[in-house]
């Protein structure tokens, strides 16, 4: 039982790094469009 939690806070980890990344792909570009304007 352990080891399936364990599991699962990785795969938590992972889904949670991805959101993070794309969400920082997309948030970027409008802050580079502000400084720009």
């Amino acid at each position: 039982m352990a080891i399936w939690h364990w599991h699962v806070a990785v795969v938590a980890a992972s889904y949670y790094l991805v959101a993070v990344a794309v969400a920082d792909t997309q948030t970027k570009p409008k802050q580079r469009a502000m400084a720009i304007s």
